[in-house]
């Protein structure tokens, strides 16, 4: 399943959605939210002309962490499937993000596609425009708090270093945790899934560390 989409007071009613079959309806309402208790960043890195880039540090970095009243929750159906990558756990609440090295089975990765590197972050992660690499953070929080957050990478061509950011404070990625109060979830209506209905209450299980 995909990621929940969880939406804060004063923002859409759920009653006024109207979806399409073309459009995810998390892109139009993803401003007025934030990823509910977990959510997953891809990051893919090249290198243009004939350069060859260290990536010696990937770090999270911590913008807000507050209370927000929560609404309601969209609830996509169906699943994804697995995957098969390089993964990393951010525990925003602990503020720590491990390395879990090469997960998931390589029958899930699409054709065609670069296999997961399995080098340690540091001068031995080399990434070029015929080598790319990619990575998954898979980010969550076991407390109630709203977090925003980015993360920052440190890399290194020829003898210079350089720093790049995904997530910024003025556009950062926003996640919230299970409160101790329900949430009504809504998902797509049949038979033409124009609109949303109510699919229940969270019911989901807070997780652990």
């Amino acid at each position: 399943m995909g990621p929940l989409l969880l939406l804060f007071s004063g923002g859409p009613n759920p009653a006024a959605i109207r979806t399409s079959p073309d459009v995810d309806v998390r892109t139009a309402l993803v401003r007025q939210g934030a990823a509910f208790e977990s959510d997953w960043l891809d990051l893919t890195f090249t290198v243009t002309g004939n350069g060859i880039a260290q990536i010696v540090n990937i770090r999270p970095v911590f913008y807000f962490k507050g209370e927000r009243q929560l609404a309601w929750v969209y609830e996509p159906e169906g699943g994804c499937g697995g995957t098969y990558g390089r993964v990393f756990s951010l525990d925003l609440g602990n503020r720590t993000m491990k390395d879990l090295g090469v997960m998931g089975s390589p029958y899930m990765l699409p054709p065609g596609s670069a296999k997961p590197p399995a080098s340690v972050i540091g001068e031995s992660f080399h990434v070029s425009s015929s080598d790319p690499a990619s990575i998954i953070v898979n980010a969550y929080s076991c407390t109630a708090d709203y977090y925003e957050w980015g993360l920052q990478v440190t890399y290194i061509i020829g003898a210079r270093e350089y720093s790049t950011f995904a997530g910024s404070p003025g556009d950062p990625f926003r996640l919230t945790g299970r409160p101790a109060y329900v949430i009504p979830a809504y998902t797509e209506a049949p038979p033409d899934y124009t609109q949303l209905m109510r699919a229940g209450v969270d019911n989901h299980t807070a997780c652990t560390t």
